[in-house]
């Protein structure tokens, strides 16, 4: 909810790389009620989930990777990957720490969405944000209340769509291997980049510069894109043109990919609720260390008490699902941001949950824009790509 605004930093501290205490937020929806003590007990199997995974997966790697061990910078890869795997186990209740950087107009957006939020702990960091800022700021962050707008259209929505489903969806389509779906691209979006490509080079309007792009050969084609990307180097973006052609996807992915995915702000970003029904994404090395089985079980139990808590309170229950569980978004993003993105997510030292994710995704970008996509690549295989499509 608080990193929900486009147009805002954020630095958090990040599970990957620290060992986690034992803290956690007791809803309060759900403090005071018949499932307070169950939740309590979850929390606490998680936890003790998470620090035997951490410890077993550390032993495992010293085990099997005697010689990586021994270095002290190797070592502390293999702790980190660890930890980031370990933390598959923590359930979304786990407290965390973020650094965040609004202007007044943001903020105030912020805070007024924030007293609409279904849930108190989201309302709560809403009124705190305002008291902070409301002696400094007083002209600037003025219209912080919740709106009829913000606090009844998604139940409404919610109602009109139960009503148009004709039966609750029952795709486990997280399961079957679906996690990545084109829904929609700029129909013509290598035309819309050599089009403004010639035009942001060119003196001439648009259908000028439009009549231009139609009449070359796709070895012209090919050559005016090379051109724009000939000097470009890893740690580059493309021009400008590449924000033109578009791309947007149906995303089921992970609460632990989903934390690195919003952190590319300059893309539109639609979320389902977390879904149970979608299933969990375990870690490989859950296997090779032998710790499946107890992660399933914890899994079972995080989505056992959710469809209790559901029953009572259910804008609360995701509290009780892990960082493995799944849930839907859409994605819709330009050219230029998912070079971006590939660049980050593709690389060999990225995460291997969002590398997946961002593999299919650059695949089905490269499919239907292979001209605009060509040299989407990691930063570890970029120089080899730039080799391989443009022969330099």
């Amino acid at each position: 909810a608080l990193e929900a605004t486009r147009l805002g930093s954020y630095t958090e501290k990040s599970q990957r790389y620290i060992l986690l205490d034992r803290d956690y937020v007791i809803p309060e929806e759900i403090g005071n009620t018949a499932l307070e003590a169950d939740f309590r007990g979850l929390l606490a199997r998680q936890q003790d989930g998470y620090r035997d995974a951490y410890e077993t997966l550390a032993n495992h790697y010293r085990e099997t990777q005697p010689e990586a061990w021994g270095s002290t910078a190797e070592r502390r890869l293999l702790e980190g990957a660890a930890k980031e795997d370990a933390r598959y186990f923590l359930g979304l209740a786990t407290t965390g720490q973020v650094g965040v950087t609004l202007n007044a107009r943001s903020l105030e957006g912020t805070i007024r969405r924030m007293a609409a939020h279904a849930l108190d702990e989201v309302r709560r960091l809403g009124d705190a944000l305002h008291r902070v800022v409301a002696d400094i700021a007083p002209s600037l962050v003025r219209y912080t209340e919740a709106t009829a707008y913000r606090r009844k259209t998604p139940e409404s929505l919610r109602a009109h769509a139960g009503d148009l489903l004709r039966a609750p969806c029952s795709s486990r389509s997280g399961e079957a291997g679906e996690m990545v779906r084109l829904i929609d691209a700029s129909a013509a979006g290598e035309e819309l980049l050599l089009t403004a490509l010639i035009h942001g080079h060119g003196d001439c309007c648009w259908n000028e510069a439009r009549q231009a792009a139609e009449r070359l050969s796709s070895e012209e084609r090919r050559d005016l894109v090379v051109e724009s990307l000939r000097q470009i180097d890893a740690h580059e973006s493309p021009l400008r043109q590449f924000e033109l052609p578009e791309f947007t996807f149906e995303l089921v992915l992970s609460a632990s990919c989903f934390a690195q995915l919003k952190r590319h702000r300059i893309a539109s970003l639609i979320c389902q609720p977390y879904n149970p029904r979608l299933g969990c994404t375990i870690p490989p090395s859950f296997s090779e260390a032998g710790l499946t089985t107890c992660f399933k079980e914890i899994r079972d139990a995080s989505t056992h008490l959710y469809e209790k808590l559901f029953e009572i309170v259910p804008a609360a229950a995701t509290y009780a699902l892990t960082n493995a569980h799944r849930r839907r978004v859409i994605f819709k993003v330009n050219a230029r941001e998912l070079y971006h993105l590939s660049r980050l997510r593709l690389d060999a030292h990225a995460q291997w949950d969002i590398r997946l994710l961002a593999k299919d995704m650059i695949r089905l970008a490269q499919e239907h824009m292979p001209l605009v996509m060509m040299l989407a690549a990691g930063k570890d295989r970029f120089e080899d790509t730039r080799a391989e499509q443009l022969g330099s």
